[in-house]
């Protein structure tokens, strides 16, 4: 059974430790993504495994706005609540999740106009996203020739799997909502963060 990083309270066990360095993703992106779990299992699963969660989780998670930021590892126990209140591998549900509400995503911001790019227009513009939805680390794109990209996240040593798989299939969308056929997204583990390789059929 695959499992994710756990809740942890937000408090200072150092006094180098700041609140402000802890990752986290923007309001925009999780209201999205809770409307999308919502959708799929029903607004009342979702709020009876909000009760499963700790008081100052499901506070801040039912308070959050457009212009929030929430901690990640925090978003990552609301979708396992989830998950197990409807008895679904937590990757697996994350990843549908994910699906749609990138899509949501990034059909709001760009429309149609994505299929009407060149490819390093199109994977410049993952990085522009990516700094609107998360606080941690930031991604460099690369065209390595027709059909073929590379995208490089650095500044997150011990970025967990389940934000891993989520930048593999917003990439994905990304492709395929602007017309690229067959795209895949591979990914790897680097000491600064992951390594992303894009492919799919050149027009």
């Amino acid at each position: 059974m695959n499992t994710v990083e756990t809740f942890r309270p937000l408090r200072r066990e150092s006094a180098r430790v700041s609140l402000i360095d802890i990752p986290r993703l923007s309001g925009a992106l999780i209201i999205t993504q809770r409307k999308v779990m919502e959708k799929l299992v029903g607004a009342h699963v979702v709020k009876q495994a909000l009760t499963k969660l700790p008081d100052q989780v499901r506070a801040e998670y039912e308070a959050l706005t457009p212009l929030s930021w929430f901690p990640a590892l925090w978003f990552n126990d609301v979708v396992a609540a989830v998950a197990a209140e409807v008895r679904m591998d937590v990757l697996v549900f994350h990843a549908e999740v994910l699906r749609r509400s990138a899509e949501l995503t990034i059909l709001k911001i760009w429309g149609i106009f994505m299929r009407l790019t060149s490819d390093q227009a199109l994977v410049s513009r993952t990085p522009i996203l990516y700094s609107r939805s998360y606080t941690q680390g930031e991604l460099t794109t690369r065209i390595l020739g027709p059909g073929r990209a590379e995208i490089t996240l650095r500044g997150w040593p011990h970025v967990p799997e389940i934000q891993i798989q989520a930048l593999k299939i917003f990439i994905g969308t990304v492709l395929k909502i602007a017309g690229r056929k067959h795209p895949t997204v591979t990914a790897e583990r680097r000491p600064t963060g992951a390594l992303f390789h894009a492919t799919w059929r050149p027009y």
